[in-house]
């Protein structure tokens, strides 16, 4: 080879090219270097700009940096919040968006649910709540006012590599409002058809932002009216009702209870009400007749079913679940009053080297009402409870409960006469 050959195959491979993609001005700048000569290395520059049309980026060879997640996020910005009508946290995640469902998400309103507290769980799994990207005491998201929030981001897989085992199911991350500089103040009233329900709700948020500081305060307050049963005929359907619907008469819904008042074994008073238009049925028949001494004999259960006493369930029924609990107009809804105020500042003393900041959030909720039948007594003996052989109203002649017999008769009880079980919770 040549010193002339050599001299041109350094030209070609000695250029650098350097090239700067602007993709606000959509503009890309070429410029080229090449040193010419191999004798005296002059320098020859030479620059050409070529004006494109706008273009989109749709990959990427740039590395990313480790603080960035792979992780898919969902955020819920603070237009959405308004127009969703929420009430609650809770209520505002299961409205826009589907990641919120099963029995891991069941609200503080909800008869025999949450009693006063309200969580939530993606698919079901422990999922970690943050305030702000902190921690809080409590994952109750009835403690955070809707009024207040800016935005919500949701991880929707797994975060327990960076938050630990709370974090499974990922994480909600509550951003609240701040450095709002304004007035907002807001009412809404709601009711049903008939009136059977009702709600309300106000709110204000106010704030003053300054060169290197700010302030934000707010307060909610929520209410709600009870719902019971009865309000609703597809809630207290009789098994008859169920299965001319469709439903498996052998597998009642889990409101039909098998501890009812009048029921032996599985017996059933003729008087019950359980047995009304049934096969058997005497109205004059409401308790066991009593003996007239203690001296009379005892009679069996077969003996007491002859005479027409009582009736077996299996004659009539393939089930023993027999009381439609929902009769007793328990609460669908629980009545709810909820208080909340926020506050949020922060002041820069040394510019952005040195800032001091604030948050203060207040919760008290109230949940209180008659949310469940009276209690069922499904057996004496566990529950203490003894019923001599010598009572007046033991026909069996035997001692019932506590200290019975193997094989003797187990009478079942609703307690009725106590009223239904309410309950009343407040949470700060």
């Amino acid at each position: 080879m040549n010193l002339l050959n050599l001299s041109k195959i350094r030209r070609r491979i000695r250029p650098v090219i350097g090239m700067v993609l602007t993709l606000s001005g959509a503009t890309v700048a070429l410029q080229a270097q090449a040193t010419a000569g191999a004798a005296t290395d002059a320098a020859n520059t030479a620059s050409e700009t070529i004006s494109l049309d706008k273009f989109t980026v749709t990959g990427s060879y740039l590395p990313l940096s480790a603080e960035v997640s792979a992780s898919p996020v969902v955020v819920i910005q603070r237009d959405k919040v308004g127009l969703s009508g929420a009430t609650d946290a809770l209520r505002l995640l299961k409205t826009l968006t589907p990641l919120f469902s099963g029995n891991g998400n069941i609200g503080q309103e909800l008869n025999n649910g949450g009693r006063g507290q309200t969580f939530a769980s993606l698919r079901n799994l422990t999922t970690l709540t943050l305030v702000n990207g902190r921690r809080t005491l409590t994952s109750d998201l009835s403690n955070i006012p809707v009024a207040m929030i800016e935005r919500v981001e949701i991880v929707k897989d797994s975060a327990s590599t960076v938050y630990g085992s709370d974090a499974i199911g990922g994480v909600i991350n509550f951003i609240l409002r701040k450095d709002y500089n304004g007035f907002e103040v807001g009412a809404r009233q709601t009711s049903t058809n008939n009136g059977d329900y009702k709600t309300k709700e106000t709110w204000l948020v106010g704030g003053v932002t300054i060169p290197g500081g700010s302030i934000t305060l707010g307060a909610q307050y929520f209410e709600n009216s009870q719902l019971g049963t009865n309000s609703r005929k597809i809630a207290i359907l009789s098994l008859e009702e169920l299965g001319a619907l469709g439903a498996n008469p052998d597998n009642p819904p889990n409101y039909f209870s098998g501890s009812f008042s009048g029921r032996v074994n599985n017996s059933i008073l003729a008087g019950a009400p359980e047995l009304a238009g049934r096969p058997g049925f005497n109205a004059a028949i409401n308790t066991p007749p009593g003996k007239a001494t203690p001296l009379d004999p005892a009679q069996s259960l077969a003996q007491l079913t002859a005479a027409g006493i009582y009736v077996p369930i299996s004659s009539f029924s393939t089930t023993t679940s027999l009381l439609n609990t929902s009769l007793f107009n328990n609460a669908l809804i629980v009545a709810t009053r909820r208080q909340q105020y926020f506050m949020a500042g922060d002041k820069e003393l040394f510019g952005k080297n040195l800032q001091v900041f604030t948050d203060f959030l207040y919760s008290n909720t109230e949940n209180n009402g008659t949310v469940l039948a009276p209690s069922p007594l499904s057996s004496l003996a566990p529950n203490t409870l003894t019923i001599p052989a010598n009572n007046p109203f033991n026909l069996f002649g035997v001692t019932l409960g506590v200290g019975q017999a193997a094989g003797a008769p187990n009478p079942r009880q609703r307690l009725s006469e106590l009223g239904q079980r309410s309950q009343d919770n407040q949470f700060f």
